[in-house]
């Protein structure tokens, strides 16, 4: 086991693949499965608890409704990192409408966050690119590891928010003395999540490159046989 993890670490593609695992999951380990109603509520204090809850619940159907239509889309294709770069920008740019536009009424937050959903849901990609980087005895160490990497920033920042939320209101607190966040607050916290998905896409470019000298690669052996 240790043997095959050596193999695993010595990828540098597994590795970049990883992380953008890591960084396009972040938003639905921290916000959607944690911070989002908390989020909504200041962005949007006209919703109701209800409302709120629902809106970062829409996130998880938009994985359900993207995630087997990635995984067709990756098959017919035979290509993995075009939909990761295409499902990584899309989503910095939703989550950057759905965020920081106070404007939008409950049904659009709905909406913008069932495409963010979708888009987003491209990191299942990450493990079939696991696959197609390793030898089917490897496969199963390399999903594992690129699954790891996915979970270290719902590990670190579902409480780590909260402590950059405290630097953020810099002891500002209510009558009774309770913590006190402002809107201002949570879009300073949150801004993180176009960011970390921003960085994802740049990764995904220097993965299509990868990709593709793989593929020529690949190509080449097969006319050699």
């Amino acid at each position: 086991m240790m043997k095959q993890f050596g193999h695993i670490m010595k990828k540098g593609n597994l590795w970049l693949a990883g992380i953008v695992s890591s960084l396009m999951f972040f938003p639905t380990s921290v916000f959607a499965a944690l911070w989002g109603k908390t989020y909504i509520q200041a962005i949007h204090p006209d919703f109701t608890a209800t409302q709120a809850s629902m809106t970062s619940a829409m996130i998880f159907i938009g994985w359900g409704l993207g995630s087997p239509l990635q995984g067709y889309l990756s098959d017919r294709l035979n290509r993995r990192m075009p939909l990761l770069l295409l499902g990584s920008f899309c989503a910095a740019i939703l989550a950057g409408v759905a965020l920081y536009n106070a404007s939008l009424n409950f049904y659009a937050v709905c909406i913008v966050f069932i495409l963010f959903g979708m888009f987003s849901s491209a990191q299942i990609l990450t493990f079939s690119v696991a696959r197609d980087l390793c030898t089917a005895s490897l496969a199963g160490t390399a999903v594992a590891f690129i699954n790891t990497l996915a979970m270290v920033p719902g590990l670190v920042f579902q409480s780590g928010m909260g402590y950059i939320l405290d630097i953020q209101r810099n002891g500002r607190v209510d009558a009774l003395g309770e913590p006190l966040y402002l809107a201002q607050d949570y879009r300073n916290a949150f801004i993180i999540i176009p960011i970390l998905l921003t960085i994802a896409c740049v990764l995904c470019m220097i993965g299509f490159k990868n990709e593709r000298q793989l593929k020529k690669m690949q190509a080449t052996m097969m006319t050699g046989e």
